[in-house]
């Protein structure tokens, strides 16, 4: 217990003067769960998640169009329409997972003094809501409910680890 004042004592005036702080009073800060985000926290988690978002949809398209122009060429519209419809779950989730790893470890190592695992999960929970929504509103919830699981657990796990390894350096 006294180590573990010593070191907040240390973190309060290394902060208190301005100085930068030790790599392990950092990790220390960012994984401490007396620590809260601020409300400009959450919102960037909001838009950090809609970026996500938005990337791996991109990613998505890529997959399809190289597919559309490389491996199946020649076919009707309906064709790479149903094709688009088996490939874009997959490609989200590969691309997913790296994509929220990266995003969290790089926000955890820029801000350190956030909560870094608050932060992942925030970003996660809200790609998490809409992408679900998204899911439910086309109507496919039955047939997409095993690739949507995977596809969010591979999702928070990369979000999280992304997070506990950018604290933990």
């Amino acid at each position: 217990a006294q180590l573990r004042s010593g070191r907040n004592d240390l973190t309060q005036r290394c902060t208190l003067a301005g100085r930068p702080q030790h790599k392990s009073v950092r990790a220390t800060r960012s994984l401490s769960p007396g620590h809260t985000m601020k409300p400009l926290d959450f919102a960037k988690a909001i838009g950090v998640a809609f970026a996500i978002m938005f990337v791996n949809v991109l990613i998505s398209v890529i997959v399809i169009t190289i597919y559309s122009y490389a491996i199946a060429p020649g076919h009707d519209e309906a064709f790479y329409q149903a094709a688009a419809q088996r490939i874009a779950p997959w490609s989200s989730v590969v691309f997913g997972a790296p994509l929220f790893f990266g995003a969290t470890y790089w926000l955890a190592r820029k801000r350190p003094e956030r909560n870094a695992i608050a932060f992942g999960l925030t970003c996660f929970g809200v790609y998490a809501a809409v992408d679900v929504t998204a899911v439910v509103a086309a109507g496919t919830t039955g047939s997409m409910l095993g690739i949507v699981f995977l596809s969010m657990t591979t999702k928070l796990v990369g979000a999280y680890l992304g997070a506990r390894l950018a604290s933990r350096s």
